[in-house]
């Protein structure tokens, strides 16, 4: 599958932004690393795009059939996409082009169409119908880029990950793209200085299509657009599992249409055809910001919200990227807004907020406070969205009636929580003066959840290079059976166990200085007074003392995929007692690793 490729700067360029070894993407060992079948992982999106633009200089296309826009918006509930793909064909008015198409399954429409607009991007526009199995001529009415799209008239996506091959047989001038995993930087820096037919650049990551003016591609020739490209391809992913997109039926596949983003105009996103504008500077940044990730946010906003949360729930989205991207960061490095003073990072952020005992109101807060209400739960329990947004998508289809209006979205919202959560959350919902109404309140009383814990203390260590760390919790507050561990089963054990002895792993994000992210491996264990070691959930009785010790430690031969570099985040474990179950504490492990 890649061999083809592994010559090509490019595309060695692309995996080094994705932090992939050539010789490791090909190892069978990998394997389920590297799936190139996973909708998350991507390498999808990467091998996508060499097959769509694999022999795109020749002019011939694959073309992926794509969602007709409504179905796209009913089944998701967020906005919909774009499903035109850039070619390199330029044309002037009246000018005209032949197109051959080849097998076309059955109930896909293919479609040529152009989008003359780039200062000010909006939908294609004299979309012609393409013949298939034969020729079909088009002529440009205006000056323009020639784009194509092939739809599926399916409401259950059909023909998902279906192509359509498409040749331009003759007609227009070459117009130069770049594309991420098969232009360099080098190409980039020479592409970006000169001048094209259109006056415009156009970029293309694997999910979305971007235009930038000459003026602002030249400003940004030394920029590395790799590093841009990779990002919001990745911003993209990290979007589609907060909202549980997953791939697991045709009701939870991630679109496979486009977003369409403009650098020439700021700040806004338009759901019709996943329009976007992510300009306002005099070049293309490097690292995104809260701009970029607050307005491709609103293209996955999911129904869920209810009314007047627009500009709220957006940002949830928004944390999400800020910290895939930046890391385990101060929340002042993602915005600067006072609404979000006080966030983090926090495993236990409800059970933090229940023992302060603090109040808010969610109807007169700022945006960025009460974004803060869903990313509280967000880091509470990170599978809650992917198994709200799956859960949201299921009873839209099946029984809509259940969420038409604000009152039942909001009784939805808060009952299903709770349900994911494990635990009652009508006193969290209190605290922020959430308008459940009074049959919600009953509703989750009556599922018999125990009340989220409330976090009493937070213990913190370093993790620096490959030297162990121990951390002590005393036996106070009436625990003497203590063990470590974590809110999800990504990152280790999720509930305590009586005597196990083995090393735990464990798994923490970290990033590196370019913005890249990996999960590392980590190996954890608990001791119990001057007992011996067990599984980091483990808890005994020891008759030489009743604190627990948490070690942790970091292996270079535990992660052969982690590139060669340095790298920081934090370990986030939660300490729970075995007879005092309603005492719970953080504990944080700063990690500064190189490898």
């Amino acid at each position: 599958m890649w061999d083809e490729w592994k010559n090509n700067p490019g595309f060695t360029e692309a995996l080094d932004e994705l932090g992939i070894d050539y010789n490791n993407l090909i190892n069978p060992a990998y394997a389920s690393t590297y799936d190139v079948q996973n909708v998350n992982n991507p390498l999808f999106w990467l091998n996508r795009t060499l097959k769509i633009y694999g022999e795109s200089e020749q002019g011939r296309y694959q073309i992926p059939v794509s969602e007709v826009h409504a179905d796209g918006r009913a089944r998701t509930t967020s906005h919909g996409r774009n499903s035109f793909f850039l070619t390199h064909t330029w044309g002037v008015k009246n000018e005209s082009v032949t197109l051959r198409l080849g097998n076309v399954p059955q109930n896909v429409s293919c479609y040529a169409a152009i989008d003359p607009n780039y200062e000010g991007i909006g939908s294609p526009i004299k979309d012609l119908v393409l013949n298939a199995n034969g020729e079909t001529t088009y002529t440009f009415s205006q000056d323009a880029l020639l784009v194509v799209g092939c739809q599926d008239q399916t409401q259950k996506m059909e023909n998902v990950d279906k192509f359509v091959s498409v040749d331009i047989v003759n007609g227009g001038t070459y117009h130069p793209l770049f594309i991420f995993g098969i232009n360099d930087r080098a190409e980039w820096h020479q592409q970006a200085q000169a001048t094209t037919s259109s006056s415009y650049h156009f970029m293309f990551d694997g999910r979305t299509r971007f235009v930038a003016s000459q003026t602002v591609s030249k400003n940004s020739a030394d920029k590395n657009i790799l590093q841009t490209l990779r990002q919001s391809l990745l911003r993209t992913i990290t979007y589609d599992k907060l909202d549980g997109l997953d791939g697991s039926s045709w009701l939870h596949q991630p679109s496979r249409g486009l977003l369409f983003a403009t650098y020439q105009a700021c700040c806004w996103a338009n759901g019709g055809q996943g329009l976007t504008g992510i300009g306002g500077d005099s070049s293309i940044p490097e690292t995104p910001s809260w701009l970029d990730w607050h307005e491709y946010g609103h293209h996955f906003q999911m129904a869920w919200s209810w009314d007047s949360l627009t500009e709220i729930t957006v940002n949830l989205y928004s944390l999400a990227a800020c910290y895939t991207t930046l890391g385990d960061v101060d929340i002042k490095k993602c915005h600067s807004n006072s609404g979000l003073s006080g966030f983090s990072w926090d495993q236990q952020a409800v059970g933090t907020l229940l023992k302060s005992g603090h109040t808010w109101d969610f109807n007169t807060e700022n945006q960025f406070r009460r974004a803060t209400f869903f990313g509280e739960l967000m880091t509470s329990w990170p599978q809650l969205y992917p198994a709200l947004g799956k859960a949201y998508r299921e009873v839209n289809q099946n029984d809509p009636i259940r969420v038409n209006s604000n009152q039942k979205k909001i009784d939805w919202f808060t009952l299903n929580a709770s349900k994911i959560a494990g635990v009652n959350l009508n006193q969290y919902f209190q605290q922020w003066n959430i308008p459940l109404s009074p049959e919600a309140v009953a509703a989750i009383n009556a599922l018999n959840l125990p009340q989220p814990k409330k976090v009493e203390k937070t213990f913190t260590g370093s993790l620096n290079g490959s030297s162990p760390i121990t951390i002590e919790v005393p036996a106070e507050d009436n625990t003497v059976n203590v063990a470590f561990v974590t809110n999800t089963p990504e990152a280790g054990p999720t509930s305590l166990v009586w005597v196990e002895n083995n090393e735990t792993p464990l798994y923490a994000q970290v990033v590196d200085s370019r913005n890249r992210s990996f999960i590392v491996k980590l190996r954890g264990q608990t001791s119990h007074g001057g007992c011996s070691l067990h599984s980091v959930n483990s808890v005994v009785n020891c008759n030489s003392g009743t604190s627990a010790y948490l070690r942790v430690a970091y292996k270079a031969e535990d992660n052969p995929l982690l590139p060669q570099g340095s790298y920081t985040g934090v370990l986030h474990l939660i300490a729970n007692d075995w007879h005092n179950t309603d005492w719970t504490a953080n504990v944080n492990v700063d990690l500064s690793i190189v490898k």
